[in-house]
């Protein structure tokens, strides 16, 4: 079973995007490892596109990480949302693809 994780990123607390981006990963790690402990035989296809791009350095445009993520939802079999989902235009986005 292939799980995509849903978190929010913009509609966090955190006072930058910089800083909203890396406590968004960090949930989906936190997430990914709750989800393995108790399913480990599940394929966790969540990867938080935005960070992982950041940290090599390359521009990156909020249309190009939504496109990714949804090409990820649509391989998987579930999708998890995370709190505060509700308040996450990505978010909602990735629940209805």
């Amino acid at each position: 079973m292939k799980i995509y994780i849903a978190t929010p990123v913009n509609a966090r607390k955190e006072p930058t995007l910089e800083k909203k981006q890396i406590a968004a990963y960090e949930r989906v790690e936190e997430l990914t490892r709750m989800v393995k402990a108790h399913l480990p035989k599940a394929n966790v296809c969540s990867v938080f596109s935005a960070i992982v791009v950041r940290k090599n350095g390359q521009p990156v445009s909020e249309d190009k990480i939504m496109g990714a993520c949804v090409r990820m939802v649509m391989k998987c079999d579930v999708i998890l949302m995370d709190d505060g989902w509700g308040d996450s235009h990505g978010c909602k986005v990735e629940r209805f693809t």
